[in-house]
């Protein structure tokens, strides 16, 4: 009995190593896509639509919470459906912005009309 329980707690030694030995996986870089929209004229309460090329989309919705600041609410689309969502607050108007969605990084300055 105890050489089996010897050759038992051998098999899960080696499970346990060989189990927490594994790389995890790369992200793929390749996938990832960089996207500037420069300056994006928004008003509050109203949602702007923004093409991202390969079948995407984002819609971002400003809310003005003060003079010097809004809540952003960004959804990235693909081929119709809701792939990410993201919220900001509190976000500076016509400050440079960088957000990410998903497997998108988005680049832009808010400036509500």
């Amino acid at each position: 009995m105890t050489f089996g329980r010897l050759v038992l707690g051998l098999m899960v030694a080696t499970c346990l190593v060989a189990g927490c030995s594994k790389q995890a996986p790369a992200l793929d870089t390749a996938a990832s896509k960089s996207v500037n929209l420069g300056t994006l004229e928004l008003t509050s309460g109203q949602t702007s639509r923004q093409d991202l090329g390969d079948g995407m989309t984002c819609e971002i919705t400003a809310t003005t919470m003060d003079a010097s600041s809004l809540q952003l609410i960004a959804v990235l689309l693909k081929a119709g459906k809701q792939v990410d969502s993201h919220r900001m607050v509190p976000v500076t108007p016509d400050q440079p912005l960088d957000m990410s969605l998903g497997n998108v990084q988005l680049h832009f300055t808010p400036h509500v009309k």
